[in-house]
């Protein structure tokens, strides 16, 4: 069967029958998927316009891409599992011969499929992992390399549990969009990062890739292809990721309230922010009214402009019952005061309230004490 792991498993979740002849001795199947846990880390830069020389028309390197995998260790489905990295590849786009024949990296026209470059390299005897480089003429070949190695790597080498996607390129991203959303590389939750990047919000978290919501969120200074960044920070899929990290000078109370405590664990918010300590307080509130065998939230961040202290905060959730307050006021000279205190509140829960306001901004950050 021509499918990648991802859709084989699909394939024999359908019924039984598939199931079980899947899994027995003789299915060839059976062997196919019994493949090690790995991951895969996709880097799409941004590119470079051409580099040309004055009275003439050379151009220097365009694009580049990096493409790292390996495998879990024996535990890799565990919480902690140790990532082994194998490979760390870096494809090359030139459109020119002169810098494409003085770069000193493979050429990859003479390694016409991955299975040959991972398997056979000459450097692979001598070590266990190792960085190597890959240049092509031309966009279209550079990312029909990348786009073979990443099936290959999700089709033959593992089963993979982890992928990483880090884009702060908007013309690449675009074309290789529609191989993530024609190919099945992993039934998990990918984390993405976002970086200086104008784009569709709404096309992009409608991919088959995302289907099943996100793993890790990190943007800075993201937006979507209209300029407007609080469409793009209230999608549904950053709302209920599982790690979130946003850079954004226009996040205010109402980004910090529509997050879902079912799904965060980790929510930092940086920047010049508008969070206010209103904001930071019925946050506050929110956290601790959730019904605790549904919160998942352990821990947040907050950065902002706004100059606030641990009281203004505290007002804001003065609902909050607390049974005991352990509190610790730490002053510097450079005009800093930083509170920390510890609230025992009547459900049982405590609770790690953290505020520093420094002369030009506040941080604040809650911490869920099990």
């Amino acid at each position: 069967m021509n499918l990648g792991n991802a859709d084989l498993i699909n394939v024999i979740r359908v019924n039984r029958k598939l199931y079980s002849f899947s899994h027995s001795k003789k299915s060839p199947l059976r062997h196919i998927l019994n493949l090690p846990f790995g991951w895969i880390s996709v880097h799409i830069g941004s590119g470079a316009k051409p580099n040309r020389y004055e009275g003439g028309d050379q151009c220097a390197l365009e694009y580049t891409v990096y493409l790292k995998f390996g495998e879990f260790d024996a535990n890799g489905i565990s919480k902690n599992a140790y990532r082994r990295p194998r490979m760390n590849l870096e494809f090359l786009v030139f459109y020119c011969d002169e810098h494409f024949n003085i770069d000193t990296s493979d050429d990859g026209s003479k390694w016409p499929t991955p299975d040959l470059y991972i398997n056979d390299h000459p450097e692979k005897a001598y070590f266990e992992y190792f960085n190597l480089k890959l240049k092509y003429r031309g966009l279209e070949a550079g990312l029909g390399a990348v786009q073979a190695f990443i099936w290959y790597i999700a089709s033959v080498c593992y089963r993979v549990k982890e992928l990483t996607l880090n884009i702060n390129g908007e013309e690449i991203w675009k074309a290789m969009a529609p191989f993530f959303e024609d190919n099945n590389i992993t039934l998990a939750r990918p984390s993405i990062f976002i970086e200086n990047f104008k784009f569709d919000s709404k096309a992009l978290f409608s991919s088959r890739l995302f289907r099943n919501g996100l793993n890790e969120v990190s943007c800075y200074e993201a937006e979507d292809s209209k300029g407007n960044q609080n469409d793009f920070l209230l999608n549904d899929k950053i709302l209920k990721s599982r790690d979130v990290m946003i850079c954004d000078n226009s996040i205010g109370d109402g980004h910090v309230m529509a997050f879902d405590l079912s799904s965060v664990i980790i929510l930092r918010l940086e920047g010049q922010t508008k969070i206010t300590a209103k904001g930071v307080g019925e946050f506050f509130r929110k956290v601790y009214a959730a019904d605790e065998s549904k919160i998942s939230l352990h821990f947040a961040f907050f950065h902002s402009a706004e100059k606030f202290e641990y009281e203004d905060v505290l007002a804001a959730a003065s609902d909050i019952p607390s049974l005991a307050e352990i509190t610790q006021i730490i002053e510097s000279n450079n005009g800093s005061k930083e509170v920390q205190s510890v609230l025992k509140c009547t459900s049982g829960r405590s609770y790690k309230v953290r505020v520093k306001k420094q002369i030009y901004y506040s941080i604040a950050s809650i911490e869920t004490i099990k």
